[in-house]
């Protein structure tokens, strides 16, 4: 059978229909029951009539899906609206109580800011003009709206007090206003966000012989150096 008839629910019915009206008038010729025949012709016409009710409960259940969906955005707008007449009573009265007699949860206080991590990963490259480029990576925390401090003492030594020479939002700074000639450079890199500040990162930079100068920040104090300086070579690289 399955040789003859395609698997199909539809095609077999469509297939069956066509032909039943010629099977039956010529039942005698193709040796065919008249019983059998008639049994066919109670199941198409029941199928059919299947059919016609599974189309319409389709149409019926995507209109009732779409009054579900305008009703429950209505629900959810008039809901909403009273929830937040609700919360202004309870905010404005300042009565907490109010949300448990409502029944509804009251706001959440919001979560203080965390802190910025410790820059890392502090490296420099020193360009053919002679200007510093230092990089470093950070982790924020999830927290938008990170700036970095950077402070710069010219000279490997004790003694130059360190200066700011740039507070920006990215994880790089180039610095060009190195003395030429001096024995070195000591960086220090602090994250802030708000009113929090990150641990102090550092970075000693020797490449010569050389003296100390101003920032271009003067008067600002530099953070204390909460974390071991490390020293590097630096790459010499032309741009």
């Amino acid at each position: 059978m399955s040789r003859v008839v395609r698997k199909g629910r539809s095609d077999g019915l469509a297939y069956f229909e066509k032909r039943l009206a010629v099977w039956i008038e010529h039942a005698e010729e193709l040796g065919l029951d008249p019983k059998l025949l008639a049994q066919l012709t109670d199941k198409i016409a029941a199928s059919k009539q299947a059919k016609a009710d599974q189309s319409a409960l389709k149409l019926a259940t995507r209109a009732a899906t779409q009054r579900f969906n305008r009703n429950n955005a209505d629900v959810r707008r008039l809901g909403g609206s009273v929830m937040l007449k609700i919360r202004s009573a309870g905010q404005h009265g300042r009565k907490r109580a109010i949300y448990s007699l409502a029944s509804i949860a009251p706001p959440k206080k919001p979560s203080p800011i965390a802190a910025p991590a410790r820059p890392t990963d502090l490296s420099v490259e020193l360009d053919a003009i002679g200007a510093v480029t230092l990089k470093w990576t950070c982790d924020t925390n999830g927290g938008e709206g990170t700036m970095y401090h950077v402070y710069r003492r010219v000279g490997l030594t004790e003694g130059p007090p360190f200066e700011i020479v740039k507070i920006t939002g990215e994880k790089k700074f180039r610095d060009e206003t190195v003395p030429v000639g001096c024995a070195g450079v000591v960086y220090r890199v602090q994250a802030m966000r708000s009113k929090k500040k990150s641990p102090v990162a550092s970075l000693n930079v020797p490449f010569g012989l050389g003296d100390s100068m101003r920032g271009p920040f003067p008067g600002v104090a530099p953070p204390p150096d909460t974390g071991t300086a490390e020293t590097v070579r630096v790459t010499y690289r032309c741009k």
